[in-house]
């Protein structure tokens, strides 16, 4: 397991570098966790080419099982990530509930905050927020924490 950033282009960046040696793995699965959204997983290993690792999740829905969810498609055709879980202490895996609007309430109007309850992830916590945690509320994800 290593760390890594994902940039606003898709792109994953690795702090540390040579994280996939040649010859330890033949493929891996990914997974995507983020401070407001449910995670994702690739659905499938993904393979390793020469030290380089590429997959793009917004061309099909992620992992799923048969009680959970994988990713939102937008109208676009995208798959993205569903927002609105503020919380992140749902255990063993990923829920947005109730718990997630009861941080959005204590943190409504606060402007210019890297703040969890920032649905959007604009800055600003506010009504936008709370429509995107509407639209997603009941959604929950088994990708394992």
């Amino acid at each position: 397991m290593t760390a890594a950033v994902l940039k606003k282009d898709g792109t994953f960046d690795f702090p540390k570098r040579d994280v996939l040696p040649i010859g330890v793995a033949d493929a891996v699965y990914i997974v995507v966790e983020h401070r407001n959204h449910i995670g994702i997983m690739s659905p499938n290993p993904i393979e390793i080419n020469n030290g380089v690792l590429a997959y793009d999740f917004t061309l099909n829905d992620s992992y799923r099982d048969a009680t959970g969810f994988g990713q939102k498609q937008l109208p676009t055709g995208e798959w993205v990530m569903f927002t609105g879980d503020a919380s992140q202490l749902d255990m063993p895996s990923f829920d947005i509930n109730g718990a997630d609007k009861a941080i959005w309430v204590l943190n409504n109007g606060i402007f210019d905050y890297y703040s969890s309850p920032d649905f959007d992830l604009n800055g600003d916590v506010n009504g936008q927020d709370k429509s995107l945690w509407d639209s997603n509320n009941g959604i929950s994800s088994r990708v394992p924490k």
